[in-house]
């Protein structure tokens, strides 16, 4: 056998605080002020068409136009020598003409303003980083101290297709060459 339990019945002062109360407190806290639940709340909150309105999650500030002397600043601070006038500047994704100081004789780029402000730049420039991070900081110094832990005489060192080769001669085997 089910026993049910009665619910209490809302009251004209309970209604009258969730009306009061209901933009201010959260459904849990008018629950937990009333000693109700918060589906009760939220149930009752609905009944008496009470609905809050929609919050936007949006911690983003709103977009705002950069004015051209802006533009102007952020070409500057690169070093870049802005081509583009103000007339071509309409938004963030407007092609600007600059030309790089490291790279005069590649001529004149174009880059978007949001790219610039991304910290994006030059493609020349962009290129010569990466070819100076795929480098091998390998040196002889660390080769020939390689060679003698492992028990080898060390020869030499030379970079094929990017990869570092180490010459050497094994002590037990020199027999056999490098």
């Amino acid at each position: 056998m089910q026993i049910f339990q009665r619910t209490k019945r809302w009251t004209d002062e309970e209604r009258q605080y969730i009306k009061d109360n209901y933009l201010i407190l959260s459904d849990k806290e008018i629950g937990e002020k009333l000693e109700r639940s918060t589906n009760g709340i939220k149930e009752e909150r609905l009944k008496l068409g009470l609905i809050r309105p929609r919050v936007s999650h949006s911690t983003k500030k709103k977009k705002t136009k950069l004015t051209f002397a802006e533009v102007e600043e952020l070409f500057k601070a690169k070093g870049y020598i802005l081509l583009s006038g103000e007339n071509e500047y309409i938004n963030q994704s407007s092609k600007m003409r600059y030309i790089c100081p490291k790279h005069k004789d590649k001529g004149e780029q174009t880059i978007s303003v949001y790219h610039i402000k991304e910290g994006k730049g030059c493609y020349y420039c962009g290129r010569e980083r990466t070819a100076a991070s795929r480098k091998s900081k390998v040196t002889e110094e660390e080769d020939r101290a390689l060679c003698d832990l492992k028990g080898f005489d060390y020869v030499k060192t030379k970079i094929e297709d990017g990869i570092p080769y180490i010459y050497f001669i094994c002590r037990k085997h020199k027999m056999l060459g490098i």
